[in-house]
């Protein structure tokens, strides 16, 4: 079972590359549902390590790797479309993804365990992905989205920073 979590997992960053092709010639709505998919295997992967005693270190490490792969390359990808917001909003999300770098290098040293999901990192992963669905929707003109996206991505920096907080605790202490 471990090697199948891990599989998934693996799916999930490996499957940036063709979501990135189909974004970039054009083909959205094979993109979107591609990015779909490989959402769907971050619910899975977590659901079956769980359920089957499969955590590793390995997918403690890689699973929110690969989710911020994912989600990253998707705005990567819209910004450089030039169909949402500018190079601020990435900056200021680089700014966060780097301080959660820094956790997961110092967390291992510090606590002697592998970083690990918390409930407000759950939550900013699947706030992600609806904005990310949401972008998708705004510019296939299934919906106008303006104010979804602004709150998806608000809430998204608001998770970020809550999960933050929860694992900078353990550090100072």
């Amino acid at each position: 079972m471990t090697i199948l979590v891990n599989l998934l997992t693996a799916t999930r960053i490996i499957g940036v590359i063709p979501f990135l092709w189909l974004v970039a010639s054009g083909q959205h709505a094979v993109a979107f549902g591609l990015f779909i998919g490989l959402a769907l295997t971050d619910a899975l992967d977590g659901y079956l390590a769980r359920e089957f005693g499969a955590v590793t270190a390995w997918g403690k490490f890689f699973d929110p790797t690969a989710d911020k792969a994912l989600i990253m390359m998707a705005i990567f990808a819209f910004l450089r479309q030039k169909f949402i917001f500018d190079f601020l909003v990435l900056g200021f999300y680089e700014c966060l993804l780097f301080m959660t770098a820094v956790l997961a290098y110092l967390f291992p040293r510090k606590i002697g365990q592998a970083l690990g999901a918390n409930r407000a990192g759950k939550a900013k992963v699947w706030a992600e992905i609806a904005l990310v669905a949401s972008l998708f929707a705004n510019k296939t003109a299934i919906l106008t989205a303006d104010g979804v996206i602004a709150i998806l991505f608000l809430l998204s920096i608001l998770l970020a920073l809550m999960s933050l907080l929860g694992h900078w605790r353990p550090i100072v202490k």
